[in-house]
């Protein structure tokens, strides 16, 4: 029997975990969170540094939580953050980790803007170990309350 004939059986039987799952190549990353953040002058940041701590989900990856911060310049004309760091840490060890950047774009609600940023996964620990990536950064920020949704939609490679 040929080596292909072999590998052809092997990944019709039912115990084919790991046949067709290769994670060479890039593939989808998506994630969510809700959360509230908080701002204060100082900081990392020249001006105003915004902090975050909130649950959310990922695929691949599941269930996280995310630590991360960016700036913002009260004087920037474009309601720009810049600046920002995060951290996906999920359960067993596995991190993602990143930068990112985007600015507030006003709605009718004066209180309330649309989200509109850019994310770049620069490495990773556990199953993604080495991890790079990119993707849009798309949602809703209350600054009168610090409550933000967020969608990430990209690719990564690991």
């Amino acid at each position: 029997m040929s080596r292909l004939s072999i590998l052809l059986l092997a990944c019709t039987g039912i115990a084919t975990a790991g046949c067709g799952d290769s994670t060479e190549g890039p593939e989808t990353f998506t994630a969510s969170f809700a959360s509230a953040s908080t701002a204060a002058p100082g900081g990392r940041c020249p001006a105003i540094t915004v902090v975050i701590a909130a649950p959310g989900t990922s695929a691949p990856g599941g269930a996280f939580t995310t630590a991360q911060s960016h700036c913002v310049d009260p004087g920037s004309e474009n309601g720009a953050f810049t600046d920002g760091i995060f951290t996906f840490t999920y359960a067993g060890g596995n991190e993602l980790s990143g930068t990112y950047q985007g600015q507030l774009v006003p709605t009718a609600d004066p209180a309330v803007f649309t989200i509109d940023g850019e994310f770049a996964i620069t490495d990773g620990d556990g199953d993604f170990d080495g991890a790079t990536g990119a993707g849009d950064a798309s949602g809703t920020t209350n600054l009168a309350t610090g409550d933000a949704a967020l969608q990430l939609t990209g690719t990564i490679e690991r």
